[in-house]
């Protein structure tokens, strides 16, 4: 508790960092490196990178990470937004939090110059005890707020249970100003899962301030991108998928190999989900 703030309670100060506001409606994500074969033609205005390709097993950033920004170490050229995606697994998430203050990890991750940074999503499990569900929240929101407090553009990572867990967050976002929340749709993955999804999704477009984004990562099927692209005013969409179907020498929608180069198929891909989204 003493970690978590002392109390459950989310908070709701002003939010003290800008956030970027000219984002594409599709951010791809990459592995984290070796990017400008990939942009060269494509030339997007965003790429996101995920949490376990930044920073390592042991919570401290990766060796190739450190004394560099995030522009050299994905080698691309001036005028690419650059996003982290902090969503991992628990594995990962709670020894950054046991060691957060020992590393520095805040101020680590502010020396990396990321454009906008998803904190860290901290479980909200069926099966834990409520205490477990509040406590996670309340984590969820402090590695943002900390993130934010060292100077990086961040927003939290929503999770939720029950709709009173979606309430608890729509007072904070109306209390911080804040524009802008991720949701990782990758826990989702049953279809009872995926309907607390889409009906906390749901609940959230209605009742969301006006001029707020969600920031969802995860969803691979055109069919979920729409259906989440009607739910929310506003939505930007961040998926690994048309890189990873690019690396097996896929087009998405299609799982015949296709012989083409990975740079190639990329492209396409990327282009594919964006027209996904419109």
């Amino acid at each position: 508790m003493a970690d978590a703030g002392g109390n459950l309670a989310l908070g709701g100060t002003p939010w003290p960092v800008r956030l970027p506001d000219n984002l594409p409606v599709f951010v791809p994500e990459v592995d984290g490196f070796k990017l400008a074969d990939f942009d060269r033609g494509l030339e997007w205005p965003a790429y996101a990178v995920g949490l376990k390709r930044v920073v390592g097993a042991k919570g401290a950033l990766r060796p190739r990470w450190r004394g560099r920004g995030a522009d050299e170490v994905l080698g691309l050229p001036p005028g690419r937004r650059l996003l982290m995606l902090g969503f991992g697994r628990d594995e990962l998430i709670e020894r950054i939090w046991t060691f957060q203050h020992r590393r520095r990890f805040y101020d680590a991750v502010a020396s990396l110059g990321f454009d906008l940074v998803a904190g860290m999503n901290y479980s909200v499990y069926g099966d834990q005890p409520r205490f477990e569900h509040l406590l996670n929240l309340k984590r969820s929101a402090l590695a943002a707020e900390r993130l934010a407090a060292a100077g990086v553009p961040a927003v939290p990572s929503v999770y939720w249970w029950r709709q009173a867990d979606l309430d608890r967050w729509l007072e904070w976002i109306q209390a911080t100003r804040i524009p802008m929340v991720a949701v990782n749709a990758q826990t989702f993955r049953t279809p009872a899962d995926r309907d607390i999804l889409f009906h906390g999704l749901a609940y959230l477009g209605c009742r969301l301030p006006g001029g707020v984004t969600v920031l969802v990562s995860g969803l691979s099927r055109p069919d979920r991108v729409r259906i989440v692209r009607r739910m929310l005013p506003r939505v930007i969409f961040a998926s690994q998928h048309p890189w990873q179907m690019a690396w097996h020498g896929r087009v998405l929608g299609d799982s015949r190999p296709t012989g083409r180069g990975a740079v190639q198929l990329f492209r396409e891909n990327v282009l594919r989900y964006a027209e996904w989204t419109s």
